[in-house]
């Protein structure tokens, strides 16, 4: 393998191909096994949609928890960020009541 001229076949390149035809077969195999009408999506999260106020409407993040974002804004800045860790998870926990994915 190491003195094989140049150009010439690993004696792994066989066993690559067939691995990656098997890995190719079984994907096909796979989809023709769904049943009809799957709908196949991608893996990510999917945003979940905005908490409900009680007028109706959606709640925006920006608007809620205000006095636990004002004491972790007024830390941040006089503090610096690591000095606020605790102000930080209190905020979000705040957020996590309202309804909010954080």
């Amino acid at each position: 393998f190491l003195n094989s001229p140049r150009g010439a076949a690993s004696p792994l390149q066989p066993a690559l191909a067939s691995s990656r035809d098997s890995c190719d077969d079984l994907a096909a195999r796979s989809l023709l096994a769904m049943p009809e009408g799957t709908v196949v999506t991608p893996a990510e999260p999917v945003a979940k949609p905005a908490p409900i106020g009680a007028d109706g409407k959606p709640k925006r993040i920006c608007c809620a928890c205000p006095d636990t974002k004002r004491v972790r804004d007024e830390c941040y800045a006089t503090k610096g960020e690591a000095a606020c860790a605790d102000l930080v998870e209190a905020h979000k926990a705040c957020l996590r009541q309202e309804g909010f994915d954080v």
